[in-house]
């Protein structure tokens, strides 16, 4: 290889070093998403951490109703357990501390939604949907603790963002592989 190749893939290697000192949601997160994580208020975390524990939960609850798959059935009871007591997490926190913040009792239009095209998915395209959504899901939700967690202004919510980041992490990991092993069926 001459001289200048060398140097060239050397450059190109610098250049890519910084990426993989960042998590991997956040490299492959959606233009702006990782600099609107940084100045996350704390009003902002409740509400977006609150929801994406709902729609886990009432997700989850629809795929042990729809899934014929027994591996998608123990993920979803899974999700509904520890996402339920990642809510109880929240809601301590929120009720204990002095946020001022308002747990949301409903889901936002967008994950209304999602949830309305899990109900309506047909049998044999609910799976993959549903595995889709928790995904990209999980892969916001890591995006949104890590970053509280980090630079939150409030204690107790660092403290329930940090001890759910690595539980976020084992799902997002066992999404993957069961996306992998789906696809490869």
């Amino acid at each position: 290889m001459p001289i200048k190749t060398h140097t060239a893939v050397a450059a190109a290697l610098l250049a890519l070093a910084p990426l993989s000192a960042m998590p991997l949601a956040a490299q492959n997160a959606a233009p702006g998403m990782a600099e609107e994580m940084k100045e996350l208020s704390t009003e902002a975390y409740v509400q977006k951490a609150a929801v994406s524990d709902l729609f886990e939960i009432q997700s989850s609850q629809i795929a042990l109703e729809k899934s014929g798959n027994d591996d998608v059935k123990n993920f979803a009871e899974m999700m509904v357990a520890d996402h339920t007591a990642s809510s109880e997490k929240l809601k301590t926190a929120v009720s204990e501390g002095e946020t001022g913040a308002q747990l949301p009792t409903s889901l936002d239009d967008e994950h209304e939604a999602k949830l309305q095209q899990l109900r309506d998915a047909e049998d044999e395209e609910f799976d993959s949907l549903y595995l889709t959504m928790q995904e990209e899901g999980h892969e916001k939700a890591l995006m949104l603790h890590r970053s509280y967690a980090a630079n939150g202004g409030d204690a107790a919510l660092r403290e329930v963002a940090t001890s759910v980041v690595p539980v976020i992490e084992g799902h997002y990991e066992e999404v993957k592989t069961l996306r992998e092993n789906a696809d490869a069926s």
